[in-house]
């Protein structure tokens, strides 16, 4: 969670001082910078997608009982 919580901020600080440099040259409205931060900040933090952090599949312990049982065969079996 500490990781999500640096990475929002480091993209809240990224998008802002970007769209200041832009807004400096172009002419922008200087409001827009801290909530196109706060929206990409959101975004990564949060994760709605579900694409950015894995979320880790845990093997069950059905999965882990079928590896042990297949382990547990002869090979002689198997080449038969």
């Amino acid at each position: 969670m500490v990781k999500r919580t640096v990475i929002a901020t480091l993209w809240f600080f990224a998008v802002w001082t970007t769209y200041e440099l832009v807004m400096s040259f172009v002419g922008l409205p200087r409001l827009a910078g801290p909530i196109l931060g706060l929206i990409a900040a959101l975004f990564w933090g949060l994760d709605p997608l579900g694409v950015i952090y894995a979320r880790g599949s845990r093997p069950s312990r059905s999965d882990a009982a079928r590896h042990a049982a297949a382990d547990s065969t002869p090979a002689s079996s198997a080449t038969a």
